[in-house]
């Protein structure tokens, strides 16, 4: 609300006063979803999967709950990233692990942009181009491999 209050100047008030509570509403979203844009800039990105392997099961048996088999879809993905390159797959990699479901034209921060490029032998702006190479190369692979899959019935 001290946001809201401070910029309070910056609001155009000289519209029909029908209007003025949805340009209101509208106005404190944006000041909102700009703040919380900004937080997520300073989140420290966590592996999704560390520690997976140590989950308890609910019985304290692993036997009791197997894993469900795998689908194709995954089988086919895994076939997929392993047609990449090792570099390929770590730009993709360090992408997934900083990205976030649901929003477009994401990039990595400055320093991890930075230590990948370092890695990778090249820049950053290199690095992006790898990114989206790979994000294409991975996309046809997958869908040709899972076509393949699907006429043949199934089967490798």
């Amino acid at each position: 609300m001290l946001r809201a209050y401070q910029r309070a100047g910056h609001l155009r008030t000289d519209v029909d006063p029908l209007r003025l509570r949805t340009r209101i509403k509208a106005w404190l979203l944006r000041i909102a979803s700009r703040l919380a844009l900004g937080r997520g800039k300073t989140l420290v990105p966590t592996d999704l999967f560390d520690g997976i392997e140590d989950f308890p099961s609910s019985t304290g048996d692993p036997a009791a709950h197997p894993p469900p088999p795998p689908s194709d879809e995954l089988e086919v993905m895994q076939e997929a990233l392993e047609a990449l390159s090792p570099k390929e797959q770590d730009v993709i990699r360090t992408h997934l692990t900083y990205c976030k479901p649901g929003v477009t034209h994401q990039r990595l921060p400055n320093s991890v942009s930075s230590a990948l490029a370092a890695r990778c032998g090249t820049t950053a702006a290199g690095v992006r181009m790898t990114y989206m190479r790979a994000k294409a190369k991975l996309e046809k692979t997958y869908m040709e491999a899972l076509k393949r899959r699907r006429d043949s019935g199934g089967s490798s």
